[in-house]
């Protein structure tokens, strides 16, 4: 499965400094709000789009969490939290982001 450029760009965000730039304790809801911060309206849809493909895509966890880690990210999303993790991502990059 191709990995989208505007889903890329939002996953190379989960980087080193995360823990810096955002408060402490890191709740998932601030981790998303500062993912999908700057998304364009396009960059929301495709990225919100490949989420729904790859949830519907009948992949593993394991897999699900592979493919965050391909698109870039520094940070691995958990196998047993990545479809709470993707589903709350896509619904931040539906309400248009922060």
């Amino acid at each position: 499965m191709k990995i989208p450029q505007h889903f890329r760009d939002i996953a190379v965000r989960m980087h080193q400094d995360v823990g810096l730039i955002l408060p402490q304790p890191v709740s998932g809801e601030d981790l998303c709000d500062y993912l999908v911060r700057g998304a364009t309206a396009e960059q929301a849809k495709v990225a919100a789009d490949f989420i729904d493909d790859l949830l519907a895509a009948g992949l593993s966890n394991d897999e699900l969490a592979a493919v965050w880690g391909k698109a870039g990210a520094a940070f691995s999303a958990e196998p047993d939290t990545v479809v709470a993790f993707l589903q709350s991502l896509r619904a931040k990059l539906l309400e248009g982001g922060s």
